[in-house]
């Protein structure tokens, strides 16, 4: 496992859609490259997120932990705009967050390199590609949110392993329900080794 690495350099130079660089047991760094007029989709963890741009530039929206569908128009809009105040004091007093830090209402606007978005776990977000250039990308996930070793060449194959993923949770899921409803009609007097073949 390696723990150095040059992320701008890698980030810049990174063709794909997603590509793993580094997951531990608590946490992920990976690359992404967002095409011209591509976007993540809308998405939610359950744990954080931090999501920052390379190069390119982009819409973001992050919503409270609901399931509401954001309004990315309105966050493409925010592109057009000039840059607001880059006085980090007064994005952060302004920041709409409860005491417990948590997301209280929506946040959307333009994403351009040297920004960063957080986003809490559970709560929906998505960013789009609004640029004519691909949106260069780095994220961490905590807890890790994709295999170790993930890398998808494109969007659509990242849609494709995410469905195949989900299928093969829900056919686990299945057959572990499967086994504790068997394992519960059994007499408490079997031997361990009866059940295994031995």
């Amino acid at each position: 496992m390696r723990c150095h690495v040059a992320l701008v350099e890698a980030g810049l130079a990174n063709p794909l859609y997603r590509q793993e660089v580094y997951t531990t047991a608590h946490s992920q760094l990976m690359l992404m490259t967002l095409q011209p007029g591509e976007e993540i989709g809308l998405e939610k963890h359950r744990g954080d997120q931090l999501l920052v741009c390379l190069a390119g530039q982009g819409a973001f929206v992050v919503e409270p932990g609901t399931s509401e569908q954001p309004d990315l128009q309105a966050a493409q809009s925010a592109c057009d705009a000039p840059p607001e105040s880059s006085d980090l004091a007064s994005d952060l007093s302004e920041s709409p967050r409860s005491q417990n830090d948590v997301l209280v209402s929506s946040e959307q606007g333009h994403l351009v390199a040297g920004q960063a978005v957080m986003v809490p776990a559970g709560c929906p977000h998505n960013i789009i590609n609004t640029g004519n250039t691909p949106l260069k990308l780095y994220t961490v996930y905590s807890p890790p949110q994709h295999a170790a070793g993930t890398v998808h060449r494109t969007k659509a194959d990242a849609t494709a392993a995410e469905a195949s993923e989900a299928t093969q949770a829900s056919e686990r899921a299945k057959a572990a329900s499967r086994w504790r409803s068997e394992a519960s009609h059994m007499p408490a007097d079997v031997p361990l080794g009866s059940l295994f073949g031995r």
